[in-house]
């Protein structure tokens, strides 16, 4: 076992230098045996997690399918006759406008009726909805959060159905966005822990294999 370092300078003041130098020696090893010991052990821990994580980043992966599948069948229901009704409201009962407000924070346009019936007459309305669930425009966590925050607010799809069925796809939209994102995140977050896990494992070996007191194994 090693001295307490206390004990180990007075016993040192009695020992020759040659008796010093072998004492250093042995303390080094003890040392470098304990810590060799305890990153076999870090890395035997480590190994052993990493397949829960890949399971993890699987199974959140796995839970975007559903989620995308559902909003691509609202966005398919769009129809120009629904884009029609829901702009014929003078103006808009307040659950058709928080969620048109919610679609409105997504496509970077004020959240004012004036603006929502001229993004409801746009052709390219359903493609540019397309493309936000693709990833392929971009869209930031505060509006995800601030969209979130409108539909919260004591709304629910059978609400919105009985103000305006056409308004029905629009709001199915929006809660898939929501749940994607945060799918997204929790993929992430466990993609960069897998990746930091890795990157501590390969940290340790090479540790392990420069460790020049390390005991083979037979």
């Amino acid at each position: 076992e090693s001295l307490p370092h206390s004990l180990h300078n007075e016993i040192c003041k009695y020992l020759t230098f040659e008796e010093n130098v072998q004492m250093h020696v042995l303390n080094t090893k003890f040392h470098h045996k304990t810590s060799s010991s305890l990153q076999r052990l870090y890395l035997y821990d480590y190994q052993s997690s990493l397949p829960d994580l890949t399971a993890k980043v699987e199974a959140e992966c796995l839970k975007t399918h559903p989620v995308r599948e559902a909003a691509y069948r609202a966005v398919k229901m769009l129809k120009r006759d629904d884009m029609m009704e829901v702009r014929c409201f003078k103006m808009p009962p307040d659950v058709v406008n928080s969620v048109l407000v919610a679609v409105s924070v997504y496509l970077k346009v004020d959240p004012t009726w004036t603006q929502s019936k001229k993004w409801l007459k746009d052709p390219r309305l359903i493609g540019r909805l397309s493309k936000l669930l693709l990833g392929e425009e971009a869209y930031s966590q505060k509006e995800v959060i601030m969209a979130e925050k409108l539909l919260e607010a004591g709304l629910n799809r059978q609400q919105v159905h009985r103000c305006s069925r056409a308004c029905v796809p629009l709001y199915d939209w929006c809660i898939a966005m929501t749940s994607i994102y945060k799918v997204k995140l929790a993929v992430e977050s466990y993609v960069e822990k897998k990746r930091k896990l890795k990157m501590r494992i390969k940290m340790i070996k090479e540790i392990i294999h420069s460790d020049p007191w390390q005991v083979k194994s037979s």
